[in-house]
């Protein structure tokens, strides 16, 4: 289930494969852990200032098979995978030590709520900025219309289904 906050701005500006690629390992760890549950995807505006920054609080949560307690510092660790016996599941284990690296690099952590036998909770907060400059980052419809708009748009385009079903859904174009 995807929920996106109908405040957020069509037009921010962040890093669009960071922000991408932290999502994608979210989600897809929720995948491979919880094969017959539900998924929810959550983004709100948190703050709004006046001269266009934004906090957005992200949020992935399922009803897996959830994560002991004991194991919970771990899994952030490269390589490092936990066991299950119900679950063929199979990774690097490089997923999540990789989204912590980026939210470092955006000034920002990951939060981790998570009962055993009823699913995780992984949560983080970004900031972005409004594009005051809408001219520069033109929807793809204004686009094909204008020559000129095409020369400066900025298009992303993906052939994961996760990541179109995600952007199909979202209200802001992030370049």
């Amino acid at each position: 289930m995807l929920q996106i906050d109908p405040e957020i701005s069509n037009d921010l500006i962040g890093s669009s494969v960071r922000i991408s690629q932290i999502l994608m390992n979210l989600v897809g760890n929720a995948a491979k852990f919880n094969e017959n549950g539900t998924i929810w995807l959550t983004i709100k505006l948190n703050k709004k200032t006046s001269d266009g920054h934004c906090r957005l609080f992200f949020e992935v949560k399922d009803n897996g098979i959830g994560i002991p307690k004991d194991k919970q510092a771990v899994i952030f660790k490269e390589f490092a995978q936990i066991g299950n016996d119900n679950y063929s599941h199979k990774g690097s284990g490089l997923g999540l030590s990789i989204v912590k690296k980026l939210l470092k690099l955006h000034n920002s952590e990951i939060s981790l709520e998570s009962e055993l036998g009823k699913g995780s909770s992984f949560s983080f907060e970004l900031n972005l900025f409004e594009n005051k400059n809408v001219e520069e980052t033109c929807a793809l419809a204004i686009c094909l219309k204008d020559k000129k708009a095409t020369e400066k748009a900025h298009i992303l385009v993906d052939d994961n289904k996760i990541n179109l079903k995600i952007t199909e859904r979202m209200p802001l174009r992030i370049v």
